[in-house]
């Protein structure tokens, strides 16, 4: 991250600019770290696979890939999920994936899942509840909200994960936010050059076997929903 900023606003700036910018700069950062670890592609700067496409794209047969869950179609929104697909990415779960979570983009949450929990009617009013807020919660498991993922229903598009990171993926630091301020990069515009850099790899790698035999599928702790071909 790269920031010009005058020497006058610097100077006169009645608070600690510096700072101020290191947080929005490590903001930054952080969601190009989200951009990069929930990708549905390989990533075309860093080569690194996100943990959609890692499990998404390990066969073209997509019924054989044991922790990939194909939506169906029969929905108001073309591609959404049914509640039977979601249960049905609970059920792949593994036992071991303790700390799981629902990963989704907050649009795709409020357009096209919450819905089905609306239309349970009265019966289901704590699931309806347990459906919106700032935390919401779905069979059990948190809702988090990346704002970097997929929020329009495509086909053939992973768009959902059900997993458990601190088992399933490796995320590593090996530099962490460092800010960096020079007074010649744009020293003939009398300004400063922030730079902000940081180093880190990832890898998503219990995403599951690949299996024709449904008997010989093995899931792991990263379960992806996808939309079908048509």
């Amino acid at each position: 991250v790269l920031t010009q900023v005058s020497k006058e606003l610097a100077e006169d700036s009645i608070i600690d600019f510096g700072a101020t910018l290191a947080r929005d700069m490590a903001y930054v950062l952080a969601k190009e770290e989200d951009r990069v670890v929930f990708n549905n592609a390989v990533d075309s700067t860093s080569g690194l696979d996100g943990i959609l496409y890692a499990v998404y794209s390990s066969n073209a047969t997509k019924a054989n890939i044991a922790s990939l869950q194909v939506f169906t179609t029969a929905q108001t929104i073309t591609y959404s999920p049914t509640l039977a697909n979601l249960k049905g990415m609970v059920a792949k779960l593994p036992t071991y994936a303790a700390n799981a979570k629902w990963y989704m983009h907050k649009e795709i949450w409020y357009n096209a899942i919450a819905p089905l929990l609306d239309a349970l009617g009265g019966n289901s009013i704590m699931d309806i509840q347990g459906a919106y807020g700032p935390n919401p919660m779905l069979y059990g498991y948190p809702v988090v909200f990346v704002q970097n993922m997929q929020k329009t229903l495509a086909a053939s598009t992973p768009y959902v994960l059900l997993g458990d990171l601190s088992m399933g993926t490796a995320f590593g630091d090996r530099r962490t936010v460092t800010i960096e301020v020079s007074d010649q990069y744009y020293f003939n515009q009398d300004a400063l050059a922030f730079k902000a850099t940081e180093r880190f790899a990832f890898s998503a790698f219990d995403v599951g076997n690949v299996n024709a035999t449904a008997s010989s599928r093995v899931t792991g702790s990263l379960i992806v929903g996808a939309s079908a071909a048509t």
